[in-house]
């Protein structure tokens, strides 16, 4: 039973509690619990995981047990599903929607100027001591945020405050 607005709107027509994602294709979700496949990584690497990991994991996968709304066009009878999501950044469903919606928030916040592009690595050698301790990844952050400033600083020759976005 659907319920539909009669002036051609789409409205919700009823609560599903159970999705049917489709399952032609192998989607990071069913790779993870395919054969209990996250269950043993899970048990394996319990002391390398961080709780994070874990946490955004776990909401990957009860992605398809979040339900849906079905929608009804009453004018040509079309149904349109539209997902509850976990929102978890490593999500086949989701991962793309909280991407698109944070490059959306950046952009917002972000003037219409020139800017350049930096990005910074970490040496390979290096590496290992970031991973065994992830608090200085915040520390080398800044420590590149105050440079490239400084750098502009000097190039200007004036104080300018750039606008710098960190992902890692």
């Amino acid at each position: 039973m659907l319920c539909c607005a009669p002036n051609n709107q789409y409205c919700i027509g009823m609560l599903v509690y159970k999705s049917n994602f489709s399952t032609a294709y192998h989607y990071i979700n069913h790779i993870f619990s395919h054969s209990h496949n996250w269950d043993v990584y899970r048990y394996e690497h319990r002391d390398e995981l961080r709780d994070i990991e874990i946490k955004e994991a776990e909401k990957m996968l009860r992605c398809e047990d979040l339900g849906y709304h079905l929608y009804c066009c009453p004018g040509c009878g079309e149904l349109k599903v539209v997902h509850f999501g976990c929102n978890s950044r490593v999500c086949t469903y989701c991962g793309k929607k909280f991407t698109d919606r944070w490059t959306d928030s950046t952009a917002r916040k972000t003037f219409d100027v020139k800017h350049h592009h930096v990005v910074l690595t970490i040496p390979e050698e290096l590496r290992s001591i970031f991973y065994e301790d992830r608090a200085l990844l915040k520390v080398l952050m800044d420590c590149a945020i105050c440079t490239v400033s400084d750098v502009i600083e000097w190039r200007l020759n004036y104080k300018a405050t750039p606008r710098i976005v960190v992902v890692w």
